[in-house]
Order: structure tokens, then C-alpha cells, then sequence
């Protein structure tokens, strides 16, 4: 139901163009998310009834919607030992 990309300088631009417009297209695909590696923000692309939806997640105690897992994931635990 997820897709998760980490975001380098490298792979930016094929994950945000190339590989959004294929994984929009498997059906049972329910989200897609854009975690950057250089800073403590993650973008997400979630399936509603109306379609695409983008939300973006940073900032202090937020955390990372998941709907079709039913979960929600600390940005702050994300990049635990990662960014410091």
C-alpha cells in the first residue's frame, strides 16, 4: 500500500517526476512518500476519493500520517540518528 523514496541529489528529480507518475498508476498503491535527506521533511501523496492528495510533514512533535497502515510515525523518530 506505500511506497518510501529517500530523497538525495542524485535521485531527486527521477523521484519526484518519473517514479511519481509510474507509482500513480499500480491500483493498489495507496501512498508515496519523499523522504529528504538533507533536512526533516517528508512529502507524501496519499490516494483519496477525489484522487491525489499532497500534504507536506516537518516541524516539531508532528508526525507522519500513514493512512493505510493506520498509523502515524514521529518525523522526530524518522531521522533519529540521522540528522542530528
Amino acid at each position: 500500500c506505500l511506497v518510501v523514496e529517500v530523497l538525495s541529489e542524485g535521485t531527486e528529480a527521477t523521484d519526484r517526476r518519473e517514479k511519481l507518475w509510474r507509482y500513480r498508476e499500480i491500483p493498489s498503491l495507496q501512498g508515496y512518500l519523499l523522504v529528504d535527506s538533507r533536512t526533516r521533511r517528508v512529502e507524501g501523496y496519499f490516494r483519496g476519493a477525489e484522487g491525489w492528495l499532497y500534504r507536506v510533514f516537518e516541524g516539531e512533535e508532528v508526525e507522519v500520517e500513514v493512512p493505510c497502515l493506520g498509523v502515524g510515525i514521529a518525523l522526530e523518530e524518522i531521522y533519529r540518528e540521522v540528522l542530528q
